[in-house]
């Protein structure tokens, strides 16, 4: 495996624990210190430029403040440039771990439903069982009759099928079918007697007294 600058492939925990404990306090401690430094060298360009006599000197004194600045600017720029770099090696240290996490909680997850699938599918096969229904408990004879003197018996009634003859209207016409039934049966009767009349007639036979009557 290739090693890189930022050194990502080692731990990310170990590498985010040395940049936020050790390497980015130090370059911020660094850059403190470097403005102290700055701000006496200030001073000293100063009395240096303020104590020269003579014009050789003063030029001397401004090239030589004008060349500690410029390497007092680089060295500001490189420490910024390390702390820098530092501070986007965490955010990616940060965004790989957060990714991992991403991943854990995902796989969890995932875990999940899968639980959940299965415990549905076992209460569906729970339901799907036979349900065995319990034997019902046996009447006793003792439950049924109260008093053990009396044997109960079975008493059978007799069915009246004209119970219901009269239900439905609420008029009973027992009379008026005994009534009609004996019109109807006069009239067969007497269109009986003409018939046989008739027919004697055109026979030249005198009818007889019981088929006139019908009986």
């Amino acid at each position: 495996m290739v090693e890189s600058g930022t050194g990502l492939e080692q731990n990310p925990v170990a590498q985010l624990t040395s940049l936020v404990s050790t390497r980015i306090p130090a370059g911020r401690q660094s850059l403190v210190d470097s403005a102290e430094r700055l701000e006496d060298l200030a001073d000293g360009c100063e009395m240096l430029y303020q104590d020269a006599e003579t014009s050789n000197e003063r030029l001397h004194a401004l090239e030589t403040s004008k060349q500690c600045a410029v390497q007092s600017l680089a060295s500001v720029a490189f420490m910024i440039s390390g702390l820098a770099m530092n501070a986007i090696e965490m955010l990616t240290l940060q965004d790989i771990l957060l990714g991992k996490v991403e991943e854990g909680i995902t796989l969890m997850e995932m875990n999940l439903d899968i639980h959940a699938e299965k415990a549905a599918r076992r209460q569906i096969g729970r339901l799907t069982l036979p349900k065995h229904s319990r034997p019902q408990q046996r009447i006793s004879k003792a439950a049924t009759c109260a008093d053990d003197d009396h044997a109960c018996h079975y008493e059978r009634t007799p069915v009246d099928f004209h119970s219901l003859d009269s239900v439905g209207h609420g008029v009973d016409n027992s009379g008026l079918l005994s009534q009609t039934m004996s019109s109807y049966t006069g009239t067969m009767r007497s269109r009986r007697g003409t018939f046989m009349r008739a027919s004697a007639q055109s026979t030249g036979q005198v009818p007889v007294k019981g088929m006139m009557t019908g009986r």
